[in-house]
């Protein structure tokens, strides 16, 4: 590794140069492990999604792409508004809403706006955009129901997989063409159930370890890994399931939620430390969760509060504040390694 890309953490050794020997006469110093970048421009750019392009789909008043230092807006070559993107692929496909209480999902295709039939009813938006360009999301149904729905080559399609009674909530797809979803009794307040729809085969994965666990599931991997939030005795918690274990393991300690997981079963999301102030973490099996500030050199007064998504590459991004009563802010964590 090279000089420059190294940074330490804590004091330089010194080194003792005598005659022709060369001793290193301190501890050998801890390396940082990511580089931090601020995406602080345009519009203090609100970090939504990282594709594995290390492009960062930034929200807010105008949607952008940060792309190794550059913001390029994205602009509609028609005349619909692409609302507020929040989803996007490496093909330049990014999904969201133009308004999630009363507007339509909107499916932006390097320019292409298209608004997707909301039957006229309250909350309708897109979850995730895959690889293949496939989206799914949920719209309220003349019935005051939420259903899921795929949108592929143009076409729109309702998929269902939750009891009469429940509300089909669509949370993520992944490139094996599964589909994330929680079925909810919302009136009556009942427990939400975590499933997974296969959509080769049109049935449901009813998960063992995941159902009747009062979890919501936000992100999968494309081995069918799921990460979210578990509510233990009234507390949030960030949970982590293996299909193959069939087993949901706690993250980390405190109350908090886990956002994303990549292919590699890298975890982001955020906690609240003893002390009640939260912060932004990693879990692997390997190292167990981690506070991303303790692994990345920060401006002073810098901390890091959540980390919303991380890609193939380890690259994460998320939001920070600066400790002067700014707000929030956002950042991209690169892998030093």
């Amino acid at each position: 590794m090279s000089s420059e890309n190294i940074v330490y953490r804590g004091l330089s050794c010194i080194a003792i140069i005598a005659s022709l020997a060369t001793t290193a006469a301190c501890k050998k110093p801890e390396l940082y492990e990511y580089q931090f970048i601020e995406l602080s421009n345009p519009s203090e750019c609100s970090p939504m999604d990282i594709n594995d392009l290390n492009e960062v789909l930034c929200g807010g008043s105008t949607n952008y792409i940060y792309r190794e230092g550059d913001y390029i807006p994205l602009q509609s070559t028609n005349e619909l508004s692409p609302g507020v993107l929040n989803r996007f692929n490496s093909m330049g496909i990014a999904v969201g809403y133009t308004d999630f209480l009363a507007g339509y999902p909107t499916f932006y295709d390097n320019g292409a706006v298209t608004h997707i039939d909301n039957y006229g009813q309250g909350t309708n938006y897109f979850a995730n955009v895959n690889e293949s360009g496939v989206a799914v999301g949920s719209i309220e149904t003349a019935e005051n129901r939420m259903t899921g729905f795929v949108f592929e080559s143009g076409e729109m399609n309702i998929i269902s997989g939750c009891q009469n009674n429940e509300d089909m909530i669509v949370s993520d797809i992944n490139n094996s063409d599964q589909v994330l979803y929680i079925c909810w009794e919302i009136p009556s307040q009942r427990y939400p159930t975590t499933m997974v729809l296969d959509r080769q085969t049109g049935l449901p994965h009813y998960d063992s370890g995941l159902f009747g666990q009062n979890a919501i599931g936000y992100s999968m991997n494309d081995q069918r890994v799921i990460v979210g939030v578990l509510f233990l005795q009234g507390v949030e918690k960030p949970f982590i399931y293996y299909p193959y274990a069939g087993s949901v393991t706690e993250i980390g300690g405190g109350k908090g939620e886990a956002h994303m997981i990549n292919n590699g079963n890298q975890v982001v999301g955020n906690e609240y430390d003893n002390n009640g102030e939260l912060f932004a973490f990693i879990y692997d099996e390997v190292h167990d969760t981690r506070d991303l500030n303790t692994l990345v050199k920060l401006p002073e007064g810098y901390h890091l509060q959540t980390a919303t998504a991380i890609n193939d590459a380890g690259n994460i991004i998320g939001e920070f504040t600066t400790g002067n009563g700014g707000g929030t802010k956002g950042f991209m964590l690169k892998p030093l390694k």
